[in-house]
């Protein structure tokens, strides 16, 4: 597979400080890795930012909080709108995560994605 990188994907490098990682930490309902807690806590303080993880926890208390929240299917449906993924390439990347024995995804939701793939994809 190749890849394109849309010009609206960026990246940037950003610390999370304790007090931040204690404020998170204290707002979070869960239990959580600190990963998650660091993560959530850079959403937190950027709102425009999207928390990705496939950790079912995480993704509830994300939602809880008011933080945008995609998984694996949604990274890949995102990724065809932008144009990194063509749609048989986005297609065959949800068959291969419905097939993956290491992370769990419903039946249903990779229906879901492919949905979204034939509504608005690329």
């Amino acid at each position: 597979m190749s890849f394109v990188r849309p010009a609206d994907l960026t990246a940037e490098v950003v610390a999370v400080s304790d007090s931040d990682r204690e404020s998170a930490a204290r707002r979070v309902c869960g239990k959580l890795d600190a990963g998650e807690i660091d993560c959530l806590s850079v959403c937190l303080r950027k709102s425009s930012l999207l928390f990705l993880t496939d950790d079912l926890s995480a993704r509830k208390e994300a939602a809880r909080l008011g933080v945008p929240v995609h998984g694996s299917v949604g990274i890949i449906v995102r990724a065809c709108r932008v144009g990194m993924l063509s749609l048989p390439q986005a297609d065959e990347a949800l068959q291969a995560l419905g097939e993956c024995r290491s992370l769990f995804v419903s039946r249903t939701v990779i229906e879901l994605g492919r949905e979204q793939l034939r509504l608005g994809g690329s």
